[in-house]
């Protein structure tokens, strides 16, 4: 697919290991600068100038930036779409199976937020093919994502009247994780998607505990202890402030 503009023709790009690393190399820089300075607002000079390189040789491995856009979402998608082809196999019951769903895409969004933010939002820069081929990788995804939620209503596992609605909004619950976990923060990526799944298959009506984070752990530990040991354990934290 040559989606180049004023350029009838591209550069060989070298075939070989290093060819890959540098064509990784220049996805992993542009994702941090979409994410940045948004789509738009990232140039193929920029871009070059971030890499340490001039703009001619970005060119040898990719003939535009929605190029690049496009080679990032679609190795995204399709990546996911292999795991969620996994889980579906191991998985035939419909609530272990929506749960695994669940917790894998929250999980790897949160361990690379970047490239989640790109994810969410890249369609907008990509037109023609590009675009037509990852809008049909995002409906494959959520094809398997609705497919199990169908198979739960049929198990009587699930209990929503619009199995395509409630797919789109747990989807979009899951999504919504990266854009305020922080990985410093008192919840753990692991936290976020056990408490997400057991939120999301709440929502489609099966009925689940939501599991105890550690901060939760901690807290009715403490509130849990005798008064004398409780009041004895906030003077020492006292004291160990005020030094």
């Amino acid at each position: 697919m040559n989606t180049s503009r004023g350029r009838s023709t591209r550069r060989a790009e070298p075939a070989n290991g290093h060819g890959n690393a540098q064509r990784d190399r220049i996805r992993l820089t542009a994702v941090r600068l979409f994410t940045i300075n948004g789509y738009a607002g990232t140039s193929m000079k920029q871009l070059a100038n971030e890499l340490g390189m001039v703009p001619a040789n970005v060119y040898n491995y990719y003939p535009n930036k929605q190029s690049i856009l496009f080679e990032v979402l679609s190795h995204q998608l399709a990546s996911l779409i292999e795991r969620d082809k996994a889980i579906v196999a191991e998985h035939a019951e419909p609530v272990p199976r929506m749960h695994a769903l669940l917790h894998d895409l929250v999980v790897e969004d949160l361990h690379d937020p970047q490239a989640a933010f790109v994810g969410q939002h890249g369609l907008n820069g990509l037109s023609g093919p590009a675009r037509e081929r990852v809008s049909q990788l995002m409906a494959e995804v959520r094809q398997i994502w609705l497919t199990t939620v169908q198979d739960g209503v049929a198990s009587g596992d699930f209990d929503t009247p619009d199995p395509k609605l409630s797919t789109l909004t747990i989807l979009s619950l899951c999504s919504s994780t990266s854009k305020w976990f922080d990985p410093n923060g008192e919840y753990t990526a692991e936290e976020v998607a056990d408490h997400t799944a057991a939120k999301a298959l709440r929502g489609l009506g099966y009925s689940t505990p939501l599991p105890a984070t550690k901060r939760a752990r901690a807290k009715q530990s403490f509130v849990a202890m005798p008064k004398g040991r409780a009041a004895a354990t906030g003077k020492r934290r006292s004291a160990t402030k005020s030094r």
